[in-house]
């Protein structure tokens, strides 16, 4: 499991503060803060009311976001510019290190990740891949993503693995921060700044974009009856709990339902899904069409700097 963006469970925060994901989506419902937050009756560890079941789940707590004095020294411009490029990079490192070591166990593993952590999976994967050890890792499902569609389509082909990622086009958080907040490093409504929470990837053998927030002209009936038919529930676009769309991904009771069955049956996967005639892709212009590159990140203080300055100056 691999929380999102502003986190940062540190020593020099309170470990008992919204803070600390092992307090929110990581937490056991019988004493989570918020209903429907956690994310263990998910993946099968708990029930919704808290009772143990298996002892299957893993959360990776990681820090991501930064104080001013820390995203300034590294040349950005705010905190997620620094959570993004910087942090959910390093993070990935720490991360194959543990797969790496249940690998060595035997162990399967499934990915379940929201946010700015679909960036952080979709680099440990890649470096997985890199090492001959992507083997271990059986099926990803990604939730409001923050990952960039051309950096996600660049990591999944090198394969392994089916990857479920939930889109939703009306998700603010995601429209108005992920896919803007980057600027001037992805520059706004350019090809390299979609991201695969609003935007999906694209449809490949392995990977599928289900897009939640179907309207009545998109089909919205029969991707209903489809998901009632295969799993008894249907999905929600909108916000649940009391937090916004970005949230209701996984708070949604329906939601959790359909994910919860997908963790529970291994064969799963995204071939079964479209045998089953599953309607997925999104619904918007030039869905698919992506860079064949991955632009580069400026890694030097200069180079971040000079890269706002000229920014700056086409702007005026």
């Amino acid at each position: 499991m691999v929380h999102g963006y502003s986190y940062d469970p540190t020593a020099e925060y309170d470990p008992g503060s919204d803070d600390d994901a092992f307090n929110r989506v990581y937490a056991n419902p019988a004493v989570e803060r918020y209903p429907l937050e956690s994310w263990l009756p998910i993946v099968g560890e708990t029930s919704e009311d808290g009772e143990a079941l298996n002892d299957i789940a893993l959360g990776f707590c990681w820090t991501s976001t930064g104080s001013l004095s820390h995203y300034a020294k590294a040349g950005w411009s705010n905190s997620y510019q620094y959570a993004v490029l910087d942090l959910a990079v390093q993070a990935a490192k720490s991360l194959e290190l543990i797969v790496q070591t249940l690998r060595e166990e035997g162990v399967k593993v499934d990915f379940l990740a929201h946010s700015l952590g679909t960036r952080l999976t979709l680099r440990t994967l890649s470096l997985l891949a890199d090492h001959g050890a992507i083997d271990c890792v059986r099926r990803v499902v990604l939730l409001g993503g923050a990952e960039f569609s051309v950096d996600a389509l660049h990591a999944v082909g090198k394969g392994g693995y089916d990857v479920f990622n939930l889109v939703n086009r009306h998700d603010e958080v995601l429209q108005w921060g992920a896919a803007k907040m980057i600027h001037p490093f992805r520059y706004v409504q350019t090809a390299e700044a979609r991201v695969i929470g609003r935007d999906g990837m694209k449809q490949t053998d392995r990977w599928i974009d289900i897009q939640i927030d179907r309207s009545g002209s998109n089909r919205r009936a029969s991707f209903d009856q489809w998901f009632q038919g295969n799993f008894h529930t249907t999905l929600a676009s909108d916000g649940a709990g009391g937090r916004g769309r970005h949230w209701g991904y996984y708070m949604q009771p329906g939601n959790r339902a359909f994910l919860r069955q997908l963790f529970a049956d291994p064969a799963l996967g995204a071939a079964e899904f479209r045998n089953r005639g599953l309607i997925d892709g999104v619904v918007r212009y030039a869905y698919g069409e992506l860079p064949d590159k991955v632009p580069v990140t400026p890694q030097t203080l200069r180079e971040r700097l000079d890269a706002v300055r000229e920014a700056s100056a086409v702007m005026v």
